[in-house]
């Protein structure tokens, strides 16, 4: 029987009718929320943890030099 959506069978990738068991959660993102799963990349800097993607394109270098204590100062 062909799947309603994308009228195949198997179904085709990321159609919403294919059911598929996500990995793990192994982490938080402090950054989204969101879960860090088994099998994805991820920063660990002290306790927290962050997306590649999170803290590439969410994060500004001022973010990640506070995380390390470096603080911007003026004279």
């Amino acid at each position: 029987m062909t799947c309603e959506y994308c009228h195949t069978y198997p179904h085709i990738h990321g159609c919403p009718g294919e059911r598929r068991k996500l990995p793990k959660e192994v982490y938080k993102c402090e950054y989204c929320g969101e879960p860090i799963r088994e099998g994805q990349e991820f920063y660990h800097i002290y306790e927290e943890y962050y997306h590649c993607g999170c803290l590439k394109k969410g994060l500004d270098i001022s973010d990640v030099l506070e995380m390390f204590g470096i603080n911007k100062e003026e004279a």
